[in-house]
């Protein structure tokens, strides 16, 4: 089913609390939907809603299932695709989110080479605290991404111990909407891969000020990390430390 989010809950599956991500644990059967969102899939602004909520989902496989809606659509919205919370805030830990049977490397941003298709985005936030950790995100244009969005509260976010594999666009990214400064994210120990490609990846992407990205293995990427300046953000004060990028 399409899960739509319309109040504060936390929805636990049948793996909750056991990490999918660069340290797995063992996981039984998977308790699998299709999507998590808090809005509908209209345009970015529709899927995410106008609602806060606080949310928590842990333990589940998130997968489109064959759906060609959620396959093939060329908006960027993703699988799981949440306004964010006013108070507690927003966690995605301990899932899998599978977004094609298989990786294409040819898929760009605006799409992906018929007859199969990859979902365009994994996860995404856009506002208030934001915990993404310990998932295993696979097969997407864009894998996980936090981005404020305007007139929300500020995000807090932290993006730890995910395993992003099969990127084809770009792996972790972390930024604002126009006008928008939104407070520095950790991006540290995730794994990022784009093994195979044909595009132009990138593993792990900033567009605000004051992001500390630590720990992190990026292979096979067009470019490891990017900084996007533009006089729409403060991109200063950003700190990039013990990262690994590798040549696959």
């Amino acid at each position: 089913e399409n899960v739509l989010v319309t109040k504060s809950l936390t929805f636990r599956g049948a793996n909750a609390g056991i990490s999918a991500g660069v340290d797995a644990g063992g996981r039984g059967p998977e308790s699998i939907v299709k999507t998590f969102r808090t809005g509908v899939a209209g345009s970015v602004v529709d899927a995410y809603g106008t609602t806060p909520h606080d949310v928590t989902i842990d333990g589940f496989q998130i997968d489109p299932q064959g759906d060609a809606a959620l396959e093939g659509a060329t908006l960027q919205v993703g699988l799981v695709h949440l306004l964010g919370g006013t108070g507690a805030g927003t966690s995605v830990v301990n899932n899998i989110v599978s977004g094609a049977a298989v990786f294409q490397p040819t898929c760009t941003s605006f799409g992906c080479t018929a007859p199969n298709q990859m979902a365009p985005m994994g996860i995404s936030v856009g506002s208030g605290a934001v915990n993404i950790a310990d998932n295993r995100v696979q097969n997407f244009r864009y894998g996980a991404r936090v981005s404020q969005q305007v007139g929300r509260a500020a995000l807090l976010a932290t993006i730890d111990d995910n395993v992003v594999t099969g990127v084809s666009v770009q792996g972790i990214s972390v930024g604002g909407a126009t006008g928008v400064q939104q407070p520095g994210a950790t991006v540290t120990d995730n794994q990022v891969d784009a093994v195979g490609r044909a595009s132009d990846p990138v593993g792990i992407v900033v567009s605000n000020s004051a992001n500390v990205v630590t720990g992190n293995t990026v292979t096979d990427m067009a470019r490891g990390a990017s900084v996007i300046l533009c006089k729409k953000w403060d991109t200063r004060n950003n700190t990039f430390d013990d990262n690994t990028f590798v040549s696959a």
